[in-house]
């Protein structure tokens, strides 16, 4: 009889006629409640069984079922079955020591007592309690007799062979039981195991507070510890369900038994998923007081979330597809059905495999479906109701459209029918009113409805006022009623946001009460009528209770955040509105407006190369202190401190490890100190807030870059013009090049320049060239000459005033090739040493400098802290470095690469020409200001000393830039760099395959510093630019199989061209700088960028840039509006803080935002008008790039147009980088650019340069300083972060871990995790490591012979970290673990060491060949 039975048939075991039965061996009972009686058989204790007593269960205990069931025979079957109670000395009943059942014995009709014979038969040991010494003789008569049977081999017969067969059979079921023998019980696999034995009755078996495999989710209960997030992961794993439901129901609709079976299986294993969790209170009849109150609503609004989010994002979905459903011209009627099927189409399916899994036996697939339809229904009028909590009142907008209607009416009485004012006397009063009404009208049309200037002086009908204020915003509103700001306090008030909390709960909450129980009835009737499942009121009654007060609540709660959201909302119009207050902006933007005459950086550098050419003109020029004297001094300065003076330096400058380098040499205290020490800041990069507008150095280099590549056609263009069919591929775009060659030079006129006419048909037959190739080639041609004369210009005006113009130049330029010189570096030092009449040593050192920083031309390869960057291409005009026989197999022949390297090479002449000049003379002579600036406050010895200090940093910081930061110098240190390099490269390709998960955070900062009213362009930005780059990476994909070729011009989308011209597609703004990859060679930066494209990365970060790039003009045109309207009506004193913080925030960009505004208003005043529906549209038509032959030529001078389009370079590049971060020389500490720590700041660029930039800018502009709206998008951008950075792991987890296999944190540190994921904690999070580790370690004690020192430095470092996993490895293969030595050397392995379901299979694969001896 199995335990379950046992507990349901205790009743069934009746003693005799009594009416009692054996509830087990030792106990009888008869009757409930209270007319239960018991008996407790006095004498011997037997096992129990499973039982429910007083309303709960109790497990049973070893041997339990077969003792009650021996017991029970044997007294029937020997008369022993009347009840003898035990009675005191006074005749009273006495009872056992629970005082529930009294003490008896059971007697035959001969009167011999049962207790007696159990013990004389051996069947049980007396108690001791109850016991007495004749008990305890009959029990060791029995053992004695036993002894004498066994060894007399007697066998017994008859009655006594009945009890002897008992007493074994009762000693045998313990043996049977396992440990239960002992007195002891089984140990449950699980939580979730023992949880069902016992709810079976088979709770007996296992120990009540342990199991096998303990999870750290829930209690020994199974009880949830983690009830909120389980419950929603189980409603995400309840919507997959009813997916896969969906599916199967598809797949027997039209017969299809594959699709059925995925259905099915897909079933199957979400619901043994969701078994798999923690039990969770969702039932209200299990509800016992607050907190579980609390639980279960929470418990039950994380379940329904998942499917309110799938029709939320339907109805996304159907908003953004408008515009493709309008161009099918279906009419109104049409475009709304569609619209409505598009948006319901996800949801009505998931509900309709959620109806269609309930269902039992034959099922219906139309009424699920019609299930689906009605249930997405209700919850679209669930959201509905929902969202009407976030309108503005009505009041107000009435207020507002009748004011703008009145001030029309005021207008027009005053004036003749053809606009102008009427005359006379009687009409003065008219006049009047109508002028100042035109003029508030004016104020309130600048400020906030600047769209409406067209028609000023027309009446518009109150029909299109209410049009106007229905679609304006809070702030819009505000500007329009009088006393705007007033009436915004008092939206926030108190009792007002009391009220408005109130009507809006109530109101969300009976809604989405009503939708759920609507949703619950439907689902539930549906599964009944369309199955064979059964009806039942009771479970149908609990569903709909459940429902409305889950839906009740879900719908107050959500409505509740309106009424906050409403408050806050005016709260910011308010304080928007307010007068602004310049001790609360950044103190960088104090010093800019307090030096308001500064002039942008470019024109300040051009100002210090004039003053040091005015210098240079005088008899008696002032001389400078040498860059190299400074930077000496202050090197020898610190030599020459004590250790205890070095210990303090470094502690007080620890903070630098978290700043971006220029900001660590040039601190807050010498900004303020020193206006030359600001501009130098700004100059190189080192301000957050930025002061000064203009290009940085390093970002004059990127951008002059690509403009500079922007006169050629794209490569991509033209390959796949002039390829012909065949692969883009190294060896086809050289032959590419040579035909571009070849028609150049055969198109050359006598005048020595090159003709378009010369390329006949007779030459193309020559050449075995189609007119559309060659139009291809004479387009490249055309830009290639553009380039040239270009590149001439920016030479001469930059210091290279001799250089001689030469024609055709891109014909006979050539770059050095990184790979041949690298391939036969022998050859190339003997063709230096010749040409160059150079040592040996010399010309080893040349190319070392060439191969490990990348160098295209020989002049390069030294620091740009010493002498003057001539580009190679300046020495190339002359000396025709192409044209020496020696250096032809070390020329890059490759056009594009070619003009990538002149480009490079020209723009880095341009930067350090302008920033830092020739000796460095632009440094030096601003550093003598700055020393001079200083002496006042320091005297003459500490501001040198603070000087030089800068100086060194200064010079620092070049290196680093240039890559020669504390490069190796001997022979020995630079093998160990290129061994570091090779390394490295190895441990990127080995653990950053899964790189593009980590970086989906990135997404939540493109919505970074946008208002609520913006962040749906940025959506749709997010959905466009996610479908093109897609798009883009299948064409690629599909390109690399053999015979296809898809050509990919004209397929990018504006925002990638946007990247273009900016030069994001250069490697040194690829996803590999992004994640630190930098200290490679060339051939390593190849494979890094195909690695890097193969595991989406660099798909990723174009992404992500490009939504950014698509939202950035609408961003500045907004706020150059803003300020333009502002400065038409208004004066500086009344300038409010909306006006302050987007003046602040384009200066941040780089932009001078006195000229950009007069550059704005200048396009303002050309004739572009809107009309009245149009007021709330993005102005797109408001350009803020133009070439000089467009519309800017003929409202902007040509220098106020490049000045103008320098400016829009520079601030869609930063607004770019405030999402995306980027890492550069000026913004990331200086450690991360020494190759003495490469191996343990491997993969920290980006982690970096956020940790340096991003992580203050967020605090001090949005949270700190920032309106209450900027704060909020603030924190929801946080927040967004910490959810991707979660959903990023658990889905990195997925693919790399089995299932159970990534158990090993606990709640808190999967938290952490989390929050460290989204790189909130920065690289902070290394040093919290340190001292609280998220991964268990051992201690310094746990581990001898410095074995933790050198753990605990490999775990900080991602190469050693993989070398000493590889160590492990093959030690554990050579002591015969192979399985495991195995696993770890794939856990090391490119591609596959980050999943670890490969790298299991693999060891388990291997670990047949183990030999090692397991004694």
């Amino acid at each position: 009889m199995g335990l379950i039975d046992s507990v349901v048939q205790q009743d069934t075991r009746q003693l005799g006629v009594t009416g009692f039965s054996f509830i087990d061996a030792d106990t009888l009972q008869k009757g409930q409640g209270k007319d239960k009686k018991s008996y407790r058989l006095m004498g011997y204790n037997a096992p129990e069984i499973s039982k429910i007593l007083y309303g709960e269960f109790k497990s049973g205990t070893a041997g339990g079922n077969q003792a009650t069931e021996t017991i029970w025979k044997l007294a029937n079957e020997y008369g022993f079955t009347n009840i003898k109670p035990q009675l005191d000395k006074n005749g009273n009943e006495v009872l056992d020591s629970t005082k529930t059942r009294t003490m008896a014995d059971l007697y035959n009709d001969k009167g011999e007592s049962f207790k007696n014979k159990l013990l004389a038969e051996g069947l049980y040991k007396p108690t001791r309690r109850f016991g007495t010494a004749e008990d305890s003789l009959l029990s060791n008569l029995s053992e004695i007799e036993d002894q004498q049977n066994a060894v007399s081999n007697i066998t017994l017969t008859g009655e006594d062979a009945v009890w002897d067969k008992a007493a074994s059979l009762l000693r045998k079921s313990e043996y049977d039981e396992g440990e239960k023998r002992l007195g002891l019980k089984a140990t449950a696999p699980n939580e979730a195991a023992l949880e069902a034995a016992k709810a079976l009755g088979y709770g007996d078996y296992f120990l009540d507070n342990t199991v096998k495999t303990r999870h750290r989710d829930r209690n020994i209960n199974n009880e949830s510890l983690n009830p909120l997030s389980d419950a929603w992961e189980q409603g995400w794993l309840s919507v997959l369900e009813s997916s896969y439901g969906f599916l199967e129901m598809t797949g027997d609709t039209v017969g299809s038994e594959w699709l059925s079976d995925i259905g099915e299986e897909g079933v199957v294993r979400a619901r043994d998923k969701v078994n798999s969790y923690g039990t969770i209170l969702t039932d209200y009849r299990d509800v016992k007081g607050i907190m579980d109150t609390v639980s279960f609503l929470s418990n039950n609004m994380a379940l329904s979330l998942p499917y309110m989010a799938v029709t939320a994002a339907g109805m996304m979905l159907g908003n953004v597809a408008s515009p493709g459903i309008a161009a099918l011209g279906l009419g109104i009627k049409g475009f709304k059905a569609a619209r409505y099927g598009v948006s319901t189409l996800a949801p009505s399916s998931v509900y309709a495999g959620m109806t269609w899994n309930e269902m039992e036996g034959e099922k219906s697939a139309s009424i699920a479906y019609a299930s689906g339809i009605a249930q997405a229904t209700l919850d679209r009028l669930g959201i509905f109701g929902i969202r009407r909590a976030g309108k503005v009142p009505k009041e107000l907008l009435d207020n507002a459209a009748n004011r703008l209607t009145g001030l029309q009416k005021t207008i027009k009485a005053g004036k003749n029918a053809n606009g102008s004012y009427k005359r006379g006397a009687k009409n003065q009063k008219l006049v009047d009113m109508a002028k100042g009404a035109e003029e508030t009208l004016n104020k309130i049309i600048a400020g906030n409805l600047s769209g409406l200037t067209p028609i000023i002086g027309k009446e518009f009908t109150k029909a299109q006022a209410e049009l106007i204020v229905a679609n304006a915003s809070r702030r819009e509103i505000a500007g329009i009623i009088k006393d705007g700001a007033r009436v915004a306090k008092e939206q926030y008030a108190g009792k007002k946001v009391v009220m408005d909390l109130m009507k809006r709960s109530s109101g969300a909450g009976l809604s989405e009460g009503l939708t759920e129980v609507g949703q619950e009835v439907t689902g539930y009737m549906s599964s009944v009528i369309g199955s064979d499942k059964l009806f039942d009121m009771n479970d149908l009654k609990h569903r709909a209770i459940t429902a409305a007060v889950v839906g009740t609540a879900l719908g107050g709660t959500m409505g509740a955040p309106g009424a906050v959201t409403n408050a806050a909302a005016w709260h910011n119009v308010d304080r928007l509105m307010g007068k602004a207050d310049l001790n609360q902006a950044s103190e960088n933007y104090q010093f800019a407006e307090a030096e308001s005459d500064l002039k942008t950086n470019s024109q300040n550098a051009a100002q210090t190369r004039k003053e040091i050419d005015l210098n240079k003109s005088k008899k008696k020029p002032i001389s400078s202190t040498p860059m190299d004297e400074r930077t000496e001094r202050q090197e020898g300065f610190l030599k020459s401190k004590n250790i205890e003076d070095r210990i303090g330096d470094a502690i007080k400058k620890f903070p630098n490890l978290f700043k971006g380098m220029v900001s660590a040499f040039i601190p807050k205290s010498l900004l303020r100190d020193s206006s030359v020490a600001r501009d130098l800041a700004s100059r190189f990069g080192g301000l957050l807030q930025k002061i000064n507008s203009g290009y940085t150095y390093e970002t004059i280099k990127r951008i002059n870059n690509a403009t500079l590549r922007n006169d050629v056609v794209s490569p991509e263009e033209h390959f796949d013009a002039t390829l012909r069919g065949k692969k883009d591929t190294r060896a086809n775009r050289q032959e590419s090049s040579e035909r571009t060659a070849a028609l150049w030079t055969a198109s050359i006129a006598k005048s020595g320049k090159f003709h378009k006419g010369k390329v006949t048909d007779a030459l193309l037959k020559t050449l075995n060239m189609t007119r559309e190739e060659a139009n291809a080639h004479i387009k490249l041609i055309q830009g290639l000459q553009k380039l040239s004369n270009t590149g001439y210009d920016q030479s001469i005006k930059n210091g290279l005033a001799g250089l001689g113009f030469e024609e055709n130049y891109f014909l006979k330029f050539k770059a050095l090739s990184i790979k041949n010189v690298s391939k036969n570096r022998t050859a190339f030092e003997a063709a230096l040493m010749k040409e160059y009449m150079i040592t040996q040593s010399e010309a080893s050192d040349i190319t070392d400098s060439i191969l490990r920083n990348n160098i295209t031309n020989i002049d390069e390869a030294f620091s740009v802290a010493k002498g003057d960057l001539k580009p190679g291409f300046a020495q190339a005009r002359t000396m025709r470095l192409s044209e020496k026989d020696s250096f032809k197999d070390f020329l890059e022949q490759d056009i594009f690469a070619n003009v990538a390297s002149y480009t490079n090479s020209l723009s880095r002449h341009v930067g350090h020409h302008q920033f830092v000049g020739k000796d460095s003379e632009v440094l030096a002579w601003e550093l003598d200001k700055m020393e001079k600036e200083l002496v006042p406050k320091y005297g003459i010895q500490k501001a040198r000393q603070m000087t030089d200090e800068v100086a060194l940093g200064m010079k620092n910081y070049l290196d680093a830039e240039s890559g020669n930061y504390k490069r190796a110098t001997s022979d020995a240190g630079k093998k160990l760099e290129s061994i570091q390099r090779s390394f490295m490269l190895f441990t990127t390709l080995a653990g950053l395959p899964l790189s593009t998960i980590s970086s989906f955070v990135e997404l939540a900062l493109t919505g970074r510093s946008l208002r609520g009213d913006q962040i749906k362009g940025l959506l749709k930005a997010q959905g466009s630019e996610l479908g093109n780059t897609l798009y883009k990476g299948m064409i690629e994909i599909a390109n690399k199989a053999p015979g296809v070729k898809i050509e990919t011009s004209g397929k990018q989308s504006d925002a990638s061209l946007e990247l273009r011209r900016l030069g994001y597609h250069e490697y040194d703004t690829s996803a590999a700088t992004t994640v630190g990859a930098t200290e490679i060679n060339a051939w390593q930066q190849d494979i890094m960028t195909s690695f890097f494209k193969w595991n989406g990365l660099q798909g990723w970060t174009n992404y992500t840039r490009a939504v950014r790039a698509s939202i950035a003009v609408d961003y500045v045109n907004d706020k150059l509006k803003m300020i333009s309207d502002f400065e038409r009506t208004s004066t500086k004193d009344e300038m409010t803080l909306e006006v302050q913080l987007a003046r602040e925030a384009l200066r941040n960009l780089g932009m001078d935002v006195d000229m950009m505004v007069d550059f704005f208003q200048r396009f303002e005043g050309s004739g572009q008008t809107q009309s009245v529906n149009d007021v709330f549209k993005h102005d797109a038509s408001i350009p803020l790039r133009n070439e000089a032959s467009g519309k800017g030529a003929k409202i902007l001078t040509p220098a106020e147009l490049k000045l103008r389009n320098e400016f829009i370079n520079e601030a869609t590049f930063n607004f770019i980088n405030e999402a995306v971060a980027l890492p550069m020389s000026a913004n990331r500490p200086l450690i991360y650019q020494d190759p003495r720590f490469a191996l343990f700041t491997q993969f920290q660029g980006f982690m970096a340069t956020f940790t340096a930039n991003h992580i203050p800018r967020m605090w001090g502009e949005y949270v700190k300083r920032g309106s209450p709206e900027m704060k909020y998008s603030a924190f929801a951008t946080m927040a967004s972060m910490i959810v991707l950075g979660f959903a990023s792991q658990a889905l990195k987890d997925l693919i790399k871990y089995e299932e159970g296999e990534n158990d090993y944190l606990d709640t808190p540190r999967y938290i952490r995790r989390g929050i460290t994921s989204s790189g909130l904690l920065g690289t902070y999070e290394r040093v919290l490591d340190q001292f609280f580790p998220m991964y268990s370690t051992s201690g310094p004690a746990d581990e001898a012979g410095g074995r933790w020192a050198l753990r605990t430095i490999a775990s900080e470092s991602p190469a050693a970290s993989n070398l000493k996993r590889l160590v492990d490895g093959f030690g554990n293969i050579i002591e015969g673990d192979v399985g495991s030595g195995v696993r770890k050397i794939a856990k090391s392995t490119p591609f596959i060491g980050s999943v670890n379901r490969a790298t299991n299979s693999m060891g388990e694969a291997a670990s047949k060949f183990n030999f090692k001896d397991e004694d």
